[in-house]
């Protein structure tokens, strides 16, 4: 099962961000575009693996308490051509992320252990029309009391992200 650890949106983020794709798409803007059920903040990468029971045994103490993230701006990754919406990092997500990190990792899993940047996937694959300038986005702020377990899958041909186990922060 290939599996990750993420902040679910609610629908009024979900919503601005389906506003932001609409607005790239009418601008000419081309490329696989994350469905709106799917957009998600990853907080952690795990990939294949088939101990899901250690994975949600993770997501146990994280000892972390409800935070509240903003949403602001966009960007592309040039190497990838992935467009993101942005996260304002937050030394309460960056304790989050790093706790869900540890536990990850000391429930025997290999990670990648690199720099965060908080970021959520608008556009794969994007082609962007010559000269093309990313729109400005409006600010959002979302209350943050719940982390997920998730698995990535492909049913019918389509990308399907579904929530394993979830964790109440408290």
């Amino acid at each position: 099962m290939r599996l990750f650890y993420a902040v679910q949106f609610s629908g009024d983020v979900k919503d601005k961000l389906c506003s932001v794709q609409a607005q790239l798409r009418a601008e000419g803007v081309a490329g696989n575009y994350t469905a709106r059920e799917n957009m998600h903040l990853t907080l952690v990468f795990v990939g294949e693996t088939d101990k899901v029971q250690d994975a949600e045994a993770a997501l146990d103490g994280l000892g972390c308490a409800p935070l509240e993230i903003e949403v602001c701006g966009t960007g592309i990754f040039r190497r990838n051509g992935v467009i993101w919406g942005g996260i304002i990092d937050s030394d309460d997500l960056e304790r989050l992320q790093r706790a869900v990190f540890e536990n990850v990792r000391k429930a025997g899993f290999t990670l990648e252990n690199r720099a965060y940047h908080p970021h959520i996937t608008l556009v794969r694959e994007a082609r962007l029309p010559q000269g093309y300038r990313l729109p400005e986005t409006r600010r959002s702020w979302m209350a943050v009391d719940r982390v997920s377990l998730m698995k990535s899958e492909r049913v019918g041909g389509r990308l399907v992200y579904t929530e394993v186990k979830g964790a109440v922060l408290t």
